[in-house]
């Protein structure tokens, strides 16, 4: 809970009843000094009516579901895309989602692989799309939340993805060319190798 801050019109209004106070000893005007502090005590009263007032205030880091909210998040996106590539090749990942308002939507996608984008803005309803190229072994994971122009998100998207080790080894020239020119000798060699006969 943050600080109680006084005003600065009570502070005012404390400096005025001190110059009040003075003034009623000087001058002995007691009447002046009753008013003073019963107008200064019917602000002090209605400062703390209005300050606990706005500390109840629907504060904007709370839960966009709230049901004092009247406005919903879009919906999860659907993310479709290949869900077995090779190391280090490039794949287009597609997400969609709606927004109950009709608002635009903005996407964030996290990529496993340390890349994070934000794209849109898109049309309620309209396909989004992102490339990325996969630098890493196993099973990945890309995510994908929508947001709309309210900073209201939905909840993750996820598709796990398998990047296998596909190893080729280098083949040197000499056997490429051995292989062209002579295709049917040395077949074993060929088939460990990896050349088509």
């Amino acid at each position: 809970m943050e600080k109680f801050k006084i005003p600065d019109y009570i502070l005012n209004m404390q400096t005025i009843l001190h110059k009040m106070v003075i003034l009623a000893e000087e001058r002995k005007m007691r009447k002046r000094l009753l008013v003073g502090s019963v107008l200064i005590a019917l602000v002090l009263i209605m400062s703390s009516i209005t300050i606990p007032a706005l500390a109840t205030a629907p504060n904007k880091t709370q839960s966009t579901k709230s049901s004092n909210n009247p406005y919903l998040p879009p919906s999860i996106p659907e993310l479709n895309g290949p869900t077995k590539v090779n190391y280090a090749e490039g794949c287009r990942y597609f997400f969609c989602s709606t927004d109950p308002q009709g608002l635009d939507i903005y996407y964030h996608i996290d990529f496993d692989n340390n890349i994070v984008d934000c794209c849109g803005p898109y049309h309620s309803g309209d396909t989004g799309f992102d490339d990325t190229d996969w630098e890493k072994i196993g099973d990945v994971t890309v995510r994908c939340y929508a947001y709309n122009t309210l900073n209201l998100k939905s909840d993750w998207a996820t598709l796990i993805v398998h990047v296998p080790l596909d190893y080729k080894p280098p083949h040197p020239l000499w056997l490429d060319f051995l292989f062209e020119h002579f295709p049917s000798a040395f077949p074993l060699l060929q088939k460990f190798l990896g050349y088509n006969t």
